[in-house]
Formats: structure tokens, sequence, C-alpha cells
């Protein structure tokens, strides 16, 4: 199931998040290469990732990106990069 799939069916949101942290905590999840690249930018590591998938929420973008059409984003404001 992709992305895209869960987000055009009739999932709800609390639906979504257990799907998502099912997906994680089995290691279900693939960081791209991009992904990766950004995380080394902002310091952020994959152990973070894994805590962000399990314990964070579903939340409106703060801005909209040309191929992010949905509008939200998956998110734990608690988190911080290491420093």
């Amino acid at each position: 199931m992709t992305v895209r799939d869960l987000v055009d069916s009739s999932f709800s949101q609390k639906q979504l998040l257990e799907i998502i942290r099912n997906a994680a905590a089995k290691g279900h999840y693939v960081i791209t290469l991009h992904a990766t690249e950004r995380m080394n930018e902002r310091d952020i590591s994959r152990i973070m990732i894994e805590k962000c998938l399990l314990t964070g929420h579903i939340q409106p973008c703060q801005r909209q990106f040309k191929f992010d059409p949905f509008g939200y984003s998956f998110g734990n404001p608690n988190l911080t990069p290491s420093g």
C-alpha cells in the first residue's frame, strides 16, 4: 500500500495513524536517498524518524509544496534535531 493509496482511501486519521505506527514498529518503511540527504543537512537521525513515525501525528502543512497536493504532513513538534 502506498501513501497515495492511504490518502485516497476512506480511512480516518485515527486509522491512518494506526497503519503508520504498525508499519514503523515492524520496520516497514523506506528512507529514500533524498530523505537521507535532508536528514544529514538537518542533523536528524534514523532513530528520530522512527520515533516520529511511532509517536507523531498528522497536521496541516505550514506551506504548500507543488508535489504535496494534500496539504498535510506527518510530524512531531516535540522532536528536535540533536546538536
